[in-house]
């Protein structure tokens, strides 16, 4: 080994700098760990909320299915729980902070709108608009929710038992949603030209 090479590794370790690096790359891997814990949660949390938003929408159906004699009609669009955690948000990239205050807000103001269709039109309309709320804010959740899994390399998940998949059940809903706002856009036009 050369003499500049002993001087090096002499100086190197012997300056601290070895320790510092070591120091260094020790809270880099601890910050990582705690960011994925902190993202976990929040992620399971945003799940949860899906659950409950295709459970109540479910019941909705049923309801309407068996003309009031099972199941609940939806009255009001589900609204997010606090977040655990949300004091280590810190440790999360700033849009995906700012994601997740979003989506609250983003609840209450479809809840602000089912009430003015209560308020104005009336209850039937109100309750379709509250059930069509609850499968769009779900399906965000879910979004935010696989989003952040990818974003902090977390295993994919998905809210699937036997043949039942939540997913699955969005996707069908908001290809419903869809038909209708296009029927009654078609209809609109339609009756526009006729006058």
């Amino acid at each position: 080994m050369s003499d500049d090479l002993k001087l090096f590794i002499t100086v190197f370790l012997g300056s601290g700098a070895s320790f510092a690096l070591l120091n260094f790359f020790a809270q880099f891997w601890k910050d990582r760990r705690q960011r994925q814990h902190v993202a976990l949660r929040v992620a399971f949390h945003l799940e949860a909320y899906a659950i409950q938003c295709e459970k109540i929408h479910s019941d909705h159906e049923m309801h309407k299915a068996s003309g009031g004699g099972a199941g609940v009609a939806i009255t009001e669009i589900p609204q997010l729980a606090p977040y655990p955690a949300e004091d280590q948000f810190r440790l999360l990239h700033p849009q995906t902070v700012d994601r997740l205050y979003a989506l609250p807000q983003e609840c209450q103001i479809a809840q602000r709108a089912v009430e003015h269709i209560w308020e104005f039109v009336d209850d039937d309309a109100a309750s379709e608009a509250a059930a069509d709320g609850a499968i769009v804010m779900g399906d965000n959740a879910l979004q935010v929710a696989r989003s952040i899994r990818r974003q902090y390399n977390l295993e994919p998940r998905q809210l699937q038992f036997n043949d039942w998949s939540v997913e699955e059940y969005f996707e069908k809903e908001l290809n419903a949603i869809l038909q209708r706002k296009q029927a009654k856009e078609s209809q609109m036009k339609t009756t526009a030209q006729t006058v």
